[in-house]
């Protein structure tokens, strides 16, 4: 429950950010923002690849003591990392034509990815209770100054992008100090980093083939049908968003447990508990969404909104969620079992996936092809790691 509670404080903060800017900003403005996420999220997937998910795994099979060495020497490695990653988000401001946002847009990839070590530090022993407040603080805090800056009509996008990272740096310094992390010598960090980089290597790979399967559909958009409708395709997305704290409290938990277990085989109690039981809170939700789609667009953005209009994309992204959360479930165990490579062999199935049909779909046929590719990319994933879950079990 401290899991489901925690993740579900992060969504609710990401998805209340996500709509109050889809209602306030103009549809273009809103369509660079998303963007922008993609960006960020794109640079956060190469961190969590080679830092935070073997935190994660390393950790669960860890002391105290270790964990916050391991900490500590995580949080170095984060610092080091964003000269290349700082780089490559200064570069993506500049192709789209807003080169201003580079140093904000630095900022919001580094204190995102410090507070994202830390918390998952904290995940590794289960320790959801302690990892809240600062969750709270960053994500719950993003969406109440984004409000404030609402009220007072002075949101842009700048303004919105200073408050995330202004936020996320809070919050990491929050759980900074309830995990305590020491500092490590050379070797050990280097022995650290032999380590991270056997496992991560595979999910760096899967995490750009991931780039693919999502975040490249909003600039397809972007190119061929406007800024706009990149914003639109989000604005759909963000009623699926409801159900993260779900989907993403579950694979939280998966990593940790299958990385204790350290074997494949028969799936555990535990794991079956914590699968079945996600699906079934998702469930109704889902139902309700595919039932009063045209309902839950109104009641979100407004009868008056453009994004009421969506009812049919967002009928389709329901089924891509329905392959969305297996997908999940199923590298979580691979990557908590360690078998890294056969997430990214999932992972690439998608992308190819998405390159040959997904991607022209949407270039075609905008917000709806865009849901349309967005299914298939998650069915590949699904089906393909379902099949390599099973080939290593037995």
């Amino acid at each position: 429950m401290w899991s489901l509670a925690d993740q579900g404080v992060a969504s609710l903060g990401s998805f209340l950010t996500h709509v109050l800017l889809a209602r306030a900003l103009p549809p273009s403005e809103y369509g660079a923002y998303v963007l922008i996420l993609g960006v960020v999220l794109f640079l956060n997937s190469i961190h969590a690849s080679l830092v935070s998910y073997p935190l994660l795994v390393y950790g669960a099979k860890a002391d105290a003591q270790s964990l916050r060495r391991m900490c500590g020497a995580c949080l170095a490695a984060t610092v080091a990392l964003q000269l290349p990653l700082g780089l490559a988000a200064a570069g993506a401001a500049w192709v789209m034509g807003r080169g201003w946002l580079a140093p904000l847009v630095i900022a919001v990839v580094l204190c995102w990815q410090v507070q994202e070590t830390t918390r998952r530090a904290l995940m590794a022993h289960l320790l959801h209770r302690q990892a809240i407040w600062g969750d709270a603080l960053g994500y719950l805090g993003q969406g109440a100054l984004i409000w404030i800056l609402i009220r007072q009509d002075r949101l842009s996008l700048e303004a919105a992008l200073a408050m995330m990272a202004l936020t996320s740096a809070a919050a990491a310094a929050l759980q900074t100090h309830q995990l305590a992390p020491m500092r490590v010598g050379w070797l050990e960090a280097r022995s650290l980093g032999v380590r991270f980089w056997a496992l991560g290597r595979w999910i760096l790979v899967g995490n750009l083939a991931a780039v693919l399967n999502l975040q490249a559909f909003p600039w397809v958009l972007a190119r061929f049908r406007g800024l706009a409708t990149a914003g639109a395709f989000q604005a759909a997305l963000n009623l699926l968003g409801v159900t993260h704290p779900v989907m993403l409290s579950v694979g939280n938990l998966l990593v940790p447990v299958a990385a204790q277990s350290g074997r494949p085989g028969p799936i555990s109690p535990s794991v079956r508990r914590y699968a079945t039981g996600g699906a079934l809170a998702v469930a109704p939700y889902f139902a309700l969404l595919m039932a009063w789609p045209g309902a839950a667009l109104a009641a979100l953005y407004g009868p008056a909104s453009p994004y009421a209009e969506l009812r049919g994309p967002l009928r389709i992204l329901v089924v891509s969620y329905l392959f969305q959360y297996p997908a999940q479930v199923l590298s979580a165990l691979l990557n908590g079992l360690g078998d890294s490579r056969s997430d990214s062999q999932a992972q690439t199935a998608g992308a190819a996936g998405a390159i040959l049909v997904g991607l022209p779909l949407a270039a075609r046929f905008g917000v709806g092809g865009a849901a349309a590719g967005v299914s298939l990319v998650n069915a590949l994933r699904a089906g393909c790691a379902f099949w390599r879950l099973r080939k290593i079990a037995t």
